[in-house]
């Protein structure tokens, strides 16, 4: 139900923004986004990377980030969805053990706890055009790539001492909140790729972006796991009222990407005003 209701809410927006802020190549480039979106959404979901609802998803996180954001913008959720899926594939083998699989179609839920915070801000920097927005949008990929690449190449690594975050404690692999050396180095290698692309587009203070962008998306990533850890290891339960709410993966995945986002968008006005 929430997924659709993102879904609703965002094609408002994106049509809100096309007959009230954008240009005539701005327009253009948006119904262009929308075809090519649901034409490669399906294509997804024919290789099995997406589920039929996250083939919605995914066009509707393709429009905006193709329509509002360019190819520039294009790229980096490239980057992030052909490397996770790569290397998913690749190590996704018949030798593995079955529960260790961990490429699979990715729902709704999982487009849009990886997509939010990226496809929100990047709206924001289309309205404002504020650097901070541009920065703060791409570490929220970063997170997610240095998520995904520590999940996959984490629970594959031939060394097989984890540790829970919050305590240290020794757990076994794919536990949640559980780190080991291979993850960590994966999450620095996820988040430095997605820091150096910065530097192909040469946004404002590019250095400055581009060290945020890498602090901030391993950052993420650490929060990631620690919430994990607190959450879904410990079944903890949230209490609003009188609802009750069990956080799961992919929320904890959407909690991560805000706080990482929040981070950079924190970070890279200190270095921005340090200069002023």
């Amino acid at each position: 139900m929430i997924v659709r209701l993102l879904n609703y809410a965002f094609y408002f927006v994106i049509i809100l923004v096309f007959i009230l802020a954008a240009g005539p190549f701005d327009k253009f480039q948006i119904i262009f986004a929308f075809v090519l979106s649901a034409i490669v959404s399906y294509i997804s979901f024919i290789f099995k990377w997406l589920s039929l609802d996250g083939k919605r998803a995914a066009t509707v996180i393709g429009t905006v980030t193709l329509g509002f954001g360019g190819w520039e913008f294009t790229l980096y959720l490239l980057i992030f969805f052909m490397s996770s899926n790569f290397i998913g594939s690749f190590l996704d083998s018949p030798t593995n053990k079955a529960e260790l699989r961990l490429s699979e179609r990715r729902k709704a839920e999982q487009v849009w706890a990886n997509g939010f915070w990226f496809v929100s801000l990047l709206m924001v920097w289309f309205l404002t055009g504020l650097s901070t927005a541009y920065v703060a949008a791409v570490t929220a990929l970063a997170v997610a790539t240095s998520d995904t690449w520590a999940t996959l190449i984490g629970s594959y690594s031939s060394d097989r001492k984890v540790w829970l975050i919050s305590d240290f404690k020794r757990v076994s692999v794919g536990t949640d909140g559980g780190i080991s050396i291979a993850g960590t180095f994966s999450a620095l290698m996820g988040s430095g790729l997605l820091a150096l692309t910065v530097f192909f587009f040469e946004p404002a203070y590019v250095i400055f972006a581009a060290v945020t962008i890498f602090i901030c998306g391993f950052a993420g990533c650490m929060a990631d796991s620690y919430l994990g850890s607190y959450f879904q290891y410990k079944e903890r339960i949230i209490k609003i009222g009188t609802t009750e709410f069990k956080p799961g993966n992919n929320s904890v995945n959407w909690a991560a990407a805000g706080i990482g986002s929040a981070l950079s968008a924190i970070i890279f006005n200190v270095f921005t005003y340090a200069l002023v």
